[in-house]
């Protein structure tokens, strides 16, 4: 029911305009039965209209039954304007013009308005009321028309989404794309249809214009629809260029994870912590990309700290002899150890592998590349200070010398031992029982996905 509004809210400001322009406009012409209304034949003595005029107008403003009351006489011709509230008014009048002497002629002009006076008068809404529901029976069979319509949109717009998707299936390679592809196919149809619909039911104009997309319901939509058309055309521009597919591992916007779809309004990842990221392709159009499965060699390292009387060249054979028997290291691009720095107590080392993410996890292999690598430190006696603490007392230290003599003679007794629990601790679990299998937890997050 909501389509034919517009053909009614039209009706009302019709009866609503067209009486203003109506009393403001040229006086209407006499009616067939105002000018056949004439009195008896009399004679046209020499009275002038003024007289007759001034007669017909002071009896009329005596009995206080017309409003805006004007009378005016030509040749013997009477013309009344004026508003009154019942026709048998506006009649008396015209019959009272009709008596006075050598009035020819009578042009009652006066229009019926009901209850003047009152202001809480619903005729006039319920007029429209009435109005409104014949045009609605009369829309009944139209709208049902534009029901039918509606719904053969609905099946061919479902039967051309599924066409289209086997169609696309083996012409076009990236799934977004026949995705985009398929999505146009089917607002055009329903564009279509909205549009006969609205011209079955007689709304033409409102029709050409949702169309045009020059009226205010394309004006809403350009607004509300900014963002959304912006994401469109980056998914457009992402499924073209490709950066990223769906499984891989990329950062982006300050979020890395596994990308698990891409849509038309957005991209959505899975974080390394099982959560859902949901990004704009907007956004990720406009930000840096980065591909960790692009490719999957990936460099790792990490900075280990020995003491000044340490050999280096005896500790970075140690450390690269370390990393290169470690399953997960690759032998090309090869490892390196270097010196990073020398600190106050300790020379800074940096050891650089590269191993596959892919197959591997980066978190795992480093920890099991760290653990030996302090192993084998430890082994050849390498030392691994802290950093040297200095603490200066200004004041110096005070020293109390307790004389021999003055020492009591009988020790403390010292307090009785607490029996320790017999059960023996919980051996702590190796840490190497973490890094045994070494594989990437891409599987293990794709599962859970």
């Amino acid at each position: 029911m909501r389509i034919s509004l517009l053909p009614w809210i039209f009706l009302i400001a019709v009866c609503v305009i067209v009486p203003s322009f109506a009393q403001t406009g040229d006086p209407p012409q006499p009616s067939s039965e105002d000018l056949n209304n004439t009195g008896k034949e009399v004679e046209v003595s020499a009275v002038a209209d003024k007289e007759i005029t001034s007669r017909i107008q002071g009896i009329l403003e005596t009995t206080s039954r017309y409003e805006a009351l004007s009378v005016r006489v030509e040749n013997g011709v009477v013309f009344l304007e004026g508003q009154t509230t019942t026709d048998e008014f506006r009649i008396w009048a015209r019959d009272l013009a009709l008596r006075i002497e050598d009035t020819v002629a009578v042009v009652n002009n006066i229009s019926v308005v009901s209850d003047m006076d009152s202001i809480w008068n619903f005729e006039p809404a319920m007029d429209q009321v009435r109005d409104l529901w014949r045009m609605a029976i009369r829309q009944l069979p139209l709208i049902l028309f534009g029901i039918l319509i509606l719904f053969i949109t609905v099946i061919v717009a479902s039967l051309s989404n599924r066409i289209a998707s086997a169609a696309l299936e083996n012409r076009v390679e990236s799934k977004m794309m026949r995705t985009v592809m398929t999505k146009i196919i089917v607002v055009i149809i329903w564009i279509l249809g909205i549009y006969v619909i609205l011209r079955v039911i007689g709304m033409t104009r409102l029709a050409m214009t949702a169309l045009g997309g020059t009226g205010v319901l394309g004006l809403i939509i350009g607004f509300g629809f900014r963002d959304i058309a912006e994401n469109f055309l980056s998914s457009l521009l992402i499924s073209i260029q490709k950066p990223f597919s769906i499984g891989d591992t990329i950062e982006v916007a300050g979020y890395t994870g596994i990308v698990q779809k891409v849509t038309t309004r957005g991209t959505v990842l899975m974080a390394f912590d099982g959560n859902y990221i949901q990004l704009s392709n907007s956004t990720i159009y406009k930000s840096t990309i980065r591909n960790f499965t692009a490719n999957p060699k990936t460099r790792v390292d990490f900075s280990v700290g020995i003491g000044y009387d340490a050999d280096i060249t005896e500790v970075q054979d140690l450390l690269l002899g370390v990393v290169q028997r470690h399953p997960a290291v690759f032998d090309d691009p090869e490892p390196k150890v270097f010196v990073e720095n020398l600190g106050a107590s300790t020379i800074g080392l940096h050891v650089y592998f590269w191993i596959d993410i892919i197959k591997f996890s980066q978190l795992k292999v480093r920890s099991s590349v760290i653990r030996q690598s302090v192993d084998e430190l430890l082994k050849a006696g390498i030392p691994m200070p802290d950093d040297s603490r200095e603490v200066i007392f200004p004041d110096g230290v005070p020293v109390k010398m307790i004389d021999k003599e003055a020492a009591p003679k009988d020790p403390p007794q010292a307090a009785p031992i607490k029996q320790e629990d017999s059960t023996p601790p919980k051996p702590e679990a190796s840490t190497a029982e973490t890094e045994e299998d070494l594989k990437s937890e891409t599987s293990e997050l794709q599962e859970q996905a």
